[in-house]
């Protein structure tokens, strides 16, 4: 919403993310970066950050470092939620420390 900002995986630095996978088919992988905006100022970027039981784990970002603003209230607390709903022993401190380290909060 207007210049709130929104969380593109940042693939110049070497660091950890919170995240969370989701066991999907190429074809649905498409589907979500056509649905996200596969344009070039968006989701333009598909990067392979690994492997896990032998499926290759797969985000899409931006390929270039974004202009930063500071998230919505409402996003942020997607976000908050989503931590806490998929690392459940993250306490509301450690989340909040991580999300201040991500430069979110």
């Amino acid at each position: 919403m207007g210049n709130a900002g929104v969380s593109f995986l940042d693939i110049e630095n070497i660091g950890k993310g919170l995240g969370r996978m989701y066991l999907i088919t190429r074809e649905q992988l498409e589907d979500i970066s056509r649905q996200e905006g596969r344009r070039d100022n968006w989701y333009n970027h598909s990067v392979k950050l690994g492997e896990y039981e032998g499926s290759q784990i797969i985000t899409i970002t931006n390929k270039s470092r974004r202009t930063f603003h500071k998230p919505s209230d409402e996003h942020l607390e997607v976000i908050r939620r989503g931590i806490k709903e998929t690392y459940p022993d993250m306490t509301d401190f450690d989340v909040m420390k991580y999300l201040v380290q991500c430069r979110l909060s």
